[in-house]
């Protein structure tokens, strides 16, 4: 059994989520109860996670807790998510209605407040009837890259949703593809629907 410390606590090492530039971050236990624990390789990369995290609060988007940091080791202690991510899901089945109205008010707190996230399926959840946003990315406005002209395309079974599930390992059922001219159709009806 693997373990970490943080805060003269011993948390075991369940698996490694995610290892990216500025940090790594870590699925871990204590007490049988789950936590992530991220860990930023300098205090710039740090601070900065903790400043977007204020931020994206304020604008009403809902993200894991934060429950501990550490500013001597730049590490810092969230919440765990329990479920599936929305990549996850997708892979299985069609997205349904409710999630896709959960997705929508989402991005109607970041749309309000001109700025937008990282729309992949997998940087989100479904929790107690609530969309979580798993990072704190966050970007100017821009219409290039929104959640109905950019993003819903990887959250609905066609071209660039497949190609992303093949890049993160999942098997493809072709049977479930949408031609691109449905896929428009719908995408601007649901956004004409939710938004």
């Amino acid at each position: 059994m693997e373990t970490i410390k943080f805060k003269r606590k011993t948390y075991e090492l369940l698996e490694i989520l995610h290892e990216g530039e500025f940090h790594k971050t870590y699925l871990v236990s204590f007490k049988n109860k789950k936590f992530v624990l991220k860990q930023f390789v300098d205090q710039g990369s740090f601070l900065v996670e903790l400043k977007l995290a204020k931020e994206i609060e304020k604008i009403g988007v809902r993200t894991p807790k934060i429950l501990k940091k550490d500013k001597k080791s730049f590490a810092l202690l969230q919440e765990y998510i329990e479920g599936k991510n929305m990549l996850e899901e997708i892979a299985e089945h069609e997205i349904d209605d409710h999630t896709m109205e959960l997705m929508f008010t989402l991005y109607r707190f970041a749309r309000f407040s001109h700025v937008d996230l990282n729309y992949l399926p997998e940087l989100y959840k479904v929790h107690k009837d609530e969309m979580y946003y798993l990072s704190y990315d966050m970007f100017n406005q821009n219409e290039n890259i929104n959640f109905e002209n950019y993003g819903i395309k990887f959250w609905m079974y066609g071209d660039e949703c497949i190609e992303h599930l093949k890049e993160k390992g999942f098997e493809i059922d072709k049977s479930r593809r949408i031609p691109s001219a449905e896929l428009k159709k719908k995408i601007v009806l649901l956004s004409i629907m939710k938004w």
